[in-house]
């Protein structure tokens, strides 16, 4: 109570406790931590924007039969047993390479034959539509289709507009005798599916009609959605125990291994860099905390005249320079979160991110509790490691050396 009494007589003076070197000492630990905290969560925004956008496209868990088609998919699930308890839905899919002609211009795209029934569960697609209708009905004769934004800015095409998918398909079992299957559907809506990849190649259209096209009843496999999305990997390896290794079964984050480990890395390298920003900050704090132990001697000598000790002198320094790491650290953390909101708005003007080069069109910047409590950790270890020299050095100033001139 000794300390906080002095140090908030101290305060009451605002003129000797906020000098202006203390003043850029805190702006420059703010600017360290809001850095910080704009860096952590965006990069945790881009892992969450990422997990979303594979989700959404490729469900929780996906599975196929290795080297053909499944032809048999309802004996499938009813092999998942007590284990289906924890799926929210199932969907078929077929895959198919094709071309895409629209507008007079050509393009190579994965076309995905989906049941519309479960494209809202499942895929979430609805959602994720930018321009047109959720409408599978077909117009004029012609399906609907579902077509990535990067693929219909590419070919020109509107909500409505008429379109042409080329498939290859094979005549009499021949590799070389080859007659293209060409079938024309209509826009029924842009969509964005959050991954460059998926919206430059992807097309949804009902399943039935690729299988009518490719001439098979068969499936390519089956997406998986659970009702905890965090459970795929655990379920993925015991679904793939008992189903056996004619099927391959991969969850989201399998599926795309590289990418969240290459995330987490650079998430870990990044911290360390902007870290600096605050190391460098918390030395001005050492630094200025010696200025003000020279500045101070009259009042050190007081008090150790009083029957403070050289601990109440150190306790008293190191609560100093904590508290300025704590007032940069709230306005740091204010700082962050404003410069959160900055970096949201600026992607809606400006394509900050180069989406064929991050595979997103969009990242959102997610502040995580334990981002922040990293963060909060650190600064404040700093700086009071940082106010301990200055703080020793005050506490061994002998009584008489600040009142001789007095």
């Amino acid at each position: 109570m000794f300390h906080l009494w002095i140090l908030s007589k101290y305060a009451v003076s605002w003129r000797r406790f906020f000098d202006i070197p203390i003043i850029l000492t805190v702006i420059g630990i703010t600017i360290g931590v809001g850095v910080l905290v704009l860096a952590m969560s965006a990069f945790s925004g881009f892992e969450t924007s990422l997990k979303n956008a594979l989700i959404e496209v490729v469900g929780d868990v996906s599975i196929f039969q290795r080297g053909k088609k499944i032809e048999n998919p309802a004996a499938l699930i009813k092999q998942f047993g007590p284990a289906g308890k924890q799926v929210e839905s199932t969907m078929m899919f077929i895959t198919q390479e094709s071309l895409i002609a629209g507008q007079g211009k050509v393009s190579g795209v994965l076309m995905h034959g989906v049941e519309k029934e479960k494209a809202g569960t499942v895929l979430n697609l609805k959602n994720h539509i930018i321009a047109g209708s959720d409408s599978w009905e077909s117009q004029g004769g012609y399906p609907a289709a579902f077509v990535g934004k990067d693929l219909v800015n590419r070919l020109g095409l509107k909500p409505g507009d008429l379109f042409k998918v080329i498939l290859p398909k094979p005549k009499k079992m021949s590799a070389v005798d080859i007659t293209p299957m060409i079938k024309t559907f209509y826009l029924a809506a842009s969509v964005d599916l959050g991954k460059y990849e998926f919206n430059s190649r992807f097309i949804f259209v009902d399943l039935p009609i690729v299988q009518q096209l490719l001439g098979t009843k068969s499936i390519s496999g089956l997406r998986i959605k659970l009702k905890n999305s965090d459970e795929a990997g655990v379920w993925a390896q015991k679904m793939q125990e008992k189903i056996g290794w004619s099927y391959a079964v991969s969850d989201w984050k399998q599926t795309n291994r590289n990418y969240f480990s290459a995330i987490e890395y650079e998430k870990k390298v990044m911290f360390f860099i902007v870290l600096i920003i605050i190391i460098a900050s918390s030395f001005n704090v050492s630094t200025t905390l010696y200025v003000t132990v020279l500045k101070r001697y009259r009042d050190i000598s007081l008090m150790k005249t009083l029957g403070a000790r050289p601990r109440d002198i150190v306790i008293f320094f190191c609560m100093h320079g904590l508290f300025l790491g704590v007032l940069g650290l709230g306005l740091g953390i204010l700082t962050g979160l404003f410069f959160c909101y900055v970096f949201e708005v600026l992607q809606k003007v400006f394509p900050l991110l180069p989406s064929d080069i991050y595979r997103l069109s969009f990242v959102t910047t997610e502040v995580r509790l334990e981002d922040l409590g990293m963060i909060s950790a650190a600064t404040l270890l700093i700086c009071f490691f940082s106010t301990l020299i200055p703080s020793i050095r005050g506490s061994f100033l002998p009584p008489v050396e600040g009142l001789k001139y007095e």
